[in-house]
């Protein structure tokens, strides 16, 4: 491929020697089927969250987090030498890098009996989210929920 040419992969990404960019249905001029422009209920989207966690937890901790923009991420602890960014960081930045501006809506899940989050992803959440971003813990033994402003009633700030 040159250095002006591009090419569309069968998942819908361009393709270039510099760059690589998703496409969705608007910018390609397609429309959606009727049933697939519908909303999803809450319940709908905790359901796809829980799911795509759990597809990513590889024996630790799987994140996943949905955008204003109806759109999921998921991330998973990355670890260096010299320290570990977490799950929930690693969604952000994937859902941040694609364009979307606020985090609704993250679901954390372990095959432990705990699961948690830590001072650096609640900045995060704060963030990138909202006062009403609810993140959901699954574990073996237990479901729970709780709203960005119950988790961290007093964020950092510099203002």
């Amino acid at each position: 491929m040159s250095e002006f040419q591009s090419q569309i992969s069968d998942s819908g990404m361009i393709r270039t020697v510099n760059k690589v960019r998703h496409l969705d249905h608007d910018d390609l001029g397609l429309s959606l089927p009727a049933d697939a422009q519908d909303e999803l209920t809450d319940e709908q989207e905790w359901d796809i969250l829980r799911e795509k966690a759990n597809e990513v937890k590889q024996n630790s901790i799987g994140c996943a987090v949905v955008g204003d923009d109806q759109s999921t991420y998921t991330g998973v602890a990355v670890s260096t030498s010299t320290e570990t960014v977490p799950p929930v960081v690693v969604a952000i930045i994937k859902a941040t890098s694609d364009g979307t501006e606020e985090i609704k809506k993250a679901v954390l899940s372990s095959d432990d009996s705990e699961v948690g989050l830590d001072g650096e992803s609640l900045q995060w959440l704060w963030e990138f989210g909202t006062n009403d971003t609810v993140v959901e813990y699954v574990t073996r033994e237990d479901t729970k929920r709780n709203s960005i402003s119950e988790l961290y009633p007093q964020p950092y700030s510099l203002e």
